[in-house]
């Protein structure tokens, strides 16, 4: 074997059998051209990609990282030592020093220059830079950042020195390539177009998506290059190879070449440039940070990379004055981590002595003495402080999130190794060395918005996010290496105390640090103007006192041998984790066998099974919270759940409207302003409510798991308005999502997580039965809960004093059975082979959905099946078998069988109804028949509405409307008419209002039968007392059909009052707006038929004769019984006017009733019996004659004379 002259090593590569390789560390370059000569006689691609891995191969096995001062900030730069720095801190790479070329192309960005291009690739720039380089050292510096993958279409050329600015054309001088295919770091010399490789880097070096480097290019006075790349600024340069070359001595331009596809146009960073004589190493290494990073290691940072040999001679290091570390590790290039033999005294503070430790340049620092301290961190030594989860709006702060954390010691603890979490026991976050000084604040944040808080104080940028933490609240928890929990805040945003602050820019902020508590009360929104306090004391500060013992805010049976109790605030003491602190009732074989604690939750095993149905006391006999206090002998009822059936769990109270109103101000009503639902179980069954359902027609909330005991309460509200229900001492469940409880009305329905429809209230606020209770402040009350499927007769408002009974019996309670028979109201289409019939009360959806029940006449026999709707338990779908026929009315009658939920049969005068498919009305189809719009005092309009057809009239999609004033002709204030399917039949009537209860109890006192089944309880236009118009049409006033201008003397004109009085229609046939056609309600129909056959309705007596007087004695009296009559007339041609004119039997004028009005081919006009006075009277009874004139334009003139007779009872 040849012998080599200063070999370190001899290497035998396998790639090459036989052959080996001595070779000494002076010159990486001379060995190449040497290896070259002896292994490559004839160059070939693969000679040179062997020698490319040898040398690779030697790079590494002799890597000894070059390390040179960087470049000082400009400013500190002595002039005439450099010919370009330009850091980019201006902001402006257009001047000082001014840069050329595709500026369109670049801009700065966080004071940094950046590519911008929207120009096709290449672009450059260059700043002039005159070098003469013959005899001179120089060093060229800068840092890249290159954010993808290079290729050979991305990369750039840095032009180190340059005969031209135009560095696409033709170029002598030197510069260094980034990327490219082989994904390297190289050094070229330009001839013209010609380019030559003179140091040929490492392969793959910058092959990811965030390349972030600076390079370093040093040349000599003789011509000899070096280059150096430091791959993500560690400040540890690699030496890429040198090369000697003198070729171009002189030049005048630096600048950058870039190489792009579209994708990559702006992802090109460059910063720090910097041209001059070589910056050398003068400075000796300082210790930056000493701490303990176990109870046998201490960790020292350096400021700079070290010689390893010095770093790592346990001599230069001695704890407290008389012990040697076991080893010393050079960890990376500025950390050495020393391991001693015994363990560091917990809470010491130790003096660590170093001394020769050198950095790469040789220089050795002096003996010093640093001091450090080994603790084991305990729960709340460091305390997460402040939380600023919701940075906007912004108040002051940045808009960037954070914690704060506190060291709550006199200890200075280095957090190297803890964990930051909000997913324990699962690590999200480790933190790195960070020593946090006695009584100080760091604040963490993401990474991304560290230079945000860093002018605030210490600053740790190290989560991945910047939306991190949650608005509405997480638990957030701190652990030492070990894994003990130091801290832990389950926050929300009920914290801030207050709604304005919670919608965001304000920070949470501890009250008390001394106080150990996270509950709630140590927690409130910032009072600073800024929002918050990052790493300074809190505006808060404060001390909080706790006195109050924790108490079981909930708890739920996990499965048969498992319970779990969660509490009002954290719970600790050595009683907790105990079997023993829990104790069953006697006599039940059950007991605790293990305890879970987790903070304000415990877990119970038990020793054998509990089985389904059984109620057992469970006792707990000490639980403390960490404040010391002590609550004893709290107690609870378990057992394992059973299923719930329907009717088992009822809503028996509501608290919908919460604000009493202000003009009946009640100081006794202090129930608090929630709305809330209570539930009752009437059953004798354990019920869980985990998964049920509370909702209305749009909301929906899930109930969580929370037991019923047999005949108990429990009040359900939403999750952030519990602590007001529960102060009361009730039950509360808070849910998410809770329906707003309409005040009108809603439709509530509760449901088992098994899909069992259990109860349902449709509430109307007509159930308050009492006009001021109903305006708010007071809740609605079940009477009696053996009565669950009652509506109206079964509730009531609340006599409470306080306006409501929640949790607790109901006030109203007495008994109140069902004994109400269930009406058929009617059967609408909905298609031709699905029918809905329409019940009074609520069925039992087993006997109402037996097919036999139902019976359709025209030979269809029962329907194909029959369903009772989960959302609507009145009504039942019937489906047929086949198509039913157009222009056909059916009839379905419904069998005895079908029952409400009480047992009442179907009563056999409202078990059938006809039904048949509806048609869309045209103009004249419907009519309004009847209108009431003066009610008297408390009373409600309504419109009766009539069906003049042979055919079945739908009202879905139709409207009620009425007129302003100013604008009589447009119908204005349209309200729909019906919400769900709804039918009118031929000779059908059918009445709109707004209370259907009110108008039944006021016109039905009269013999009339008012069947709910022919009312429609919607809203009205406003119905003006004197005058109006209301109006049947489309929403766009393109359909009219009927519409009436009504006024007040369309009433008889001797009624003492017009209250209350509806006007009827006399003929369905004649003008709507002919006052001749409307009539006082009769007094014996108690002024009104509303869904009845009018009171005071006629038909013409058109005959032979020109004109016509039925009757002809009539009793104006108001007894429905001929109190007018009419006086018709039939002409063969329009045209004609007419006089009218009353006279008694002498002879003497008692009315012109018309005068000079124009006649259509055929009318009538009425005569009430009242005279022409003022104030009208009524006609004495006797004969009249009617003399009538009647003239044409032709000059044809006949007179009439017709008699009449005025009737009545004689007194």
């Amino acid at each position: 074997m040849e012998t080599c002259s200063g070999t370190v090593k001899i290497y035998h590569f396998t790639a090459l059998p036989r052959i080996y390789f001595c070779f000494t560390q002076k010159n990486i370059g001379i060995l190449a051209v040497n290896l070259s000569k002896h292994l490559c006689k004839i160059p070939n691609s693969m000679c040179k990609k062997t020698l490319k891995m040898i040398l690779a191969a030697i790079a590494l096995l002799f890597y000894k990282p070059a390390f040179t001062q960087s470049v000082p900030d400009c400013s500190l730069l002595v002039p005439g030592t450099y010919q370009l720095c330009d850091n980019f801190s201006d902001t402006d790479f257009t001047a000082n020093p001014t840069w050329n070329g595709d500026t369109g192309d670049f801009t700065t960005d966080a004071q940094q220059l950046r590519s911008n291009a929207t120009s096709t690739s290449p672009v450059q720039l260059t700043t002039p830079v005159v070098l003469n380089m013959a005899g001179n050292e120089v060093q060229w510096e800068f840092k890249a950042q290159l954010k993808f993958n290079t290729s050979s279409n991305n990369y750039t050329d840095v032009f180190l020195s340059a005969n031209t600015d135009n560095l696409k054309a033709d170029v002598s001088g030197y510069f260094v390539r980034i990327g490219g295919t082989p994904d390297e770091v190289s050094l070229w010399r330009k001839d013209g177009a010609t380019p030559v490789l003179l140091i040929d880097g490492i392969d793959g070096i910058t092959a990811s998506t965030n390349n972030l480097l600076r390079i370093k290019v040093l040349r000599t006075a003789a011509g000899q290059w070096t280059l150096l790349r430091d791959l993500g600024l560690t400040g540890s340069y690699f030496t890429e190879g040198t090369a000697t070359d003198a070729t171009y001595t002189a030049g005048t331009q630096f600048g950058l070449l870039l190489n792009y596809t579209s994708s990559n146009s702006g992802n090109f960073y460059f910063d720090d440039f910097y041209i001059g004589i070589p910056i050398t190493d003068t400075a000796a290494p300082v210790v930056t940070n000493v701490f303990a990073a176990s109870g046998t290691t201490a960790v020292v940072q350096f400021s700079e990379p070290l010689n390893a040999a010095s770093a790592q001679n346990a001599g230069n290091y001695l704890l407290n004055g008389t012990v040697n570390p076991l080893s010393a590790t050079l960890t990376s290039g500025t950390v050495v981590t020393l391991a001693f033999s015994a363990p560091f005294a917990s809470g010491q503070t130790n003096t660590l002595q170093i001394s020769g430790v050198q950095d790469a340049a040789g220089n050795t620092m002096l003996s010093a003495n640093f001091s450090f301290t080994w603790y084991i961190p305990q729960p709340a030594d460091v305390l997460m402080n402040e939380i600023f989860a919701d940075p906007t709006p912004i108040t002051g702060l940045p808009d960037a999130e954070f914690i704060e954390l506190y060291n709550n010691t006199n200890i200075a603890i280095n957090l190297n190794g803890w964990g930051f979490t909000k997913t324990y026991p699962t690590i999200e976050y480790t933190l790195p060395a960070a020593t946090l000084a006695p009584n100080s604040y760091l604040i963490v944040c993401a990474t991304a918005n560290t230079p945000l808080y860093e002018p605030y104080g210490q600053t740790l940028g190290i989560l991945g996010s910047t939306t991190y933490l949650t608005n509405s609240g997480s638990n957030l928890t701190l652990l030492s290496p070990e894994g003990t929990v130091i801290d832990q805040v389950n926050y929300s945003d009920d914290w801030y105390n207050s709604s304005q602050k919670a919608e965001g820019g304000w920070s949470l902020e501890r009250i008390d640090p001394q106080n150990p508590c996270n509950s709630a009360n140590n927690w409130t929104a910032s009072i600073n103007p800024n929002g918050g306090t990052p790493a300074a004391q809190n505006s808060v500060t404060g001390v909080i006192i706790d006195t109050t013992p924790p108490q079981i805010s909930g708890y739920s049976v996990l499965n048969t041998n498992a319970i779990e109790i969660n509490f009002t605030e954290p719970v600790t003491g050595a009683a907790l984790g105990n079997p023993g602190n829990y104790q069953f009732n006697t006599g039940s074989g059950l007991s605790v066998v293990s305890v879970i604690e987790d903070e304000q939750t415990l877990t119970l095993l038990l020793n054998t099974n509990m089985p389904e149905g059984v109620i057992y006391i469970l006792n707990l006999g000490q639980v403390q919270d960490c404040s010391g206090n002590i609550a004893a002998n709290l107690q609870i009822q378990v057992g394992i759940a059973q299923p719930a059936n329907a009717y088992d769990v009822l809503i028996t109270e509501i608290f919908a409207d919460t604000e009493p109103p202000s003009e009946y101000p009640n100081s006794n009503l202090t129930l608090p302003k929630v709305r809330f639902a209570e539930l009752y179980n009437r059953s004798n069954k354990i019920i869980d409510l985990a998964g049920w359902q509370f909702r209305d027609a749009t909301d929906t909330a899930y109930l969580t798991t929370f037991l019923m005991f047999p005949q108990t309460y429990a009040v359900i509200c939403s999750a952030t308005q519990t602590a007001e229900l529960a102060a009361l001492g009730i039950a509360v469940l808070g849910v998410t999502g809770f329906p707003t409880l309409n005040t009108t009305n809603d439709n509530l329905l509760l449901v088992s997580a098994a899909g069992t429809y259990v109860h349902a209230v449709n509430y109307q606020k007509s159930w308050y039965a009492d006009a001021i209770k109903a305006e708010g402040g007071y809740t609605l009350e079940m009477i009696d809960p053996n009565n669950p499927c009652e509506e109206a007769r079964n509730w009531r408002a609340s006599n409470a004093t306080a306006g409501g009974t929640p949790g607790a019996q109901n006030s109203v309670y007495a008994s109140n059975p069902d004994v109400t028979l269930p009406d058929l109201l009617r059967a609408e289409v909905i298609n031709p082979t699905t029918i809905v019939l329409f019940f009074s009360e609520t069925l039992n959806r087993q006997t109402a959905s037996d097919v036999t029940q139902y019976n359709i006449s025209n030979g269809v026999g029962n329907p194909l099946s029959a369903t009772v709707p989960l959302t609507n338990f009145k009504t039942v779908v019937l489906t047929m078998a086949a198509p039913i026929a157009d222009n056909t009315i059916y009839t379905v009658t419904v069998g005895q069988q079908v029952t409400d939920c009480a047992g009442n049969a179907v009563g056999q005068l409202y078990s059938q109804a006809p039904f048949g498919i509806a048609h869309t009305a045209q103009p004249s189809d419907m009519v309004i028949n009847e209108i009431l719009f003066n009610p008297a005092t408390g009373g409600y309009d309504y419109v009766e509405l009539y069906n003049r057809t042979n055919t079945v009239l739908g009202l879905n999609g139709w409207y009620t409307a009425n007129t302003n004033p100013e604008t009589a002709d447009t119908l204005v204030n349209h309200e729909l008419m019906v919400t769900e399917v709804f039918s009118l039949h031929p000779g059908a009537y059918v009445v709109l209002t707004e209370n259907i209860a009110d108008i039944v109890q006021r016109y039905g006192k009269c013999g009339a039968n008012l069947h709910p089944a022919r009312f429609i309880q919607t809203d009205l236009p406003t119905l003006d007392d004197t005058e109006g118009t209301i109006a049947i049409t489309d929403l766009f006033n393109t359909a009219v059909i009927d519409r009436v201008d009504y006024t007040d003397e369309w009433h008889n004109e001797i009624l003492d009052t017009k209250d209350g009085v509806s006007v009827e229609r006399i003929s369905p046939d004649a003008a709507s707006n002919s006052p001749d056609n409307w009539q006082s309600a009769a007094s014996t129909a108690c002024y009104g038929t509303p869904s009845l056959p009018n009171s005071q309705s006629a038909v013409p007596g058109i005959g032979t004769e020109t004109f016509t007087v039925f009757p002809q004695a009539f009793s104006p009296d108001g007894d429905g019984n001929d109190d007018f009559t009419l006086i018709s007339y039939q002409l063969p041609n329009p045209g004609y006017v007419t006089n009218i004119t009353i006279y008694d039997e002498r002879g003497r004028e008692v009315r012109r009733l018309v005068q000079n009005e124009l006649l259509g081919t055929q009318g009538f006009y009425k005569w009430d019996g009242t005279t022409g006075n003022s104030p009208a009277e009524k006609a004495m009874l006797g004969i009249y004659i009617l003399y009538i004139e009647l003239f044409n334009l032709s000059g044809d003139v006949q007179k009439i004379k017709k008699t009449c007779v005025v009737g009545g009872k004689l007194n």
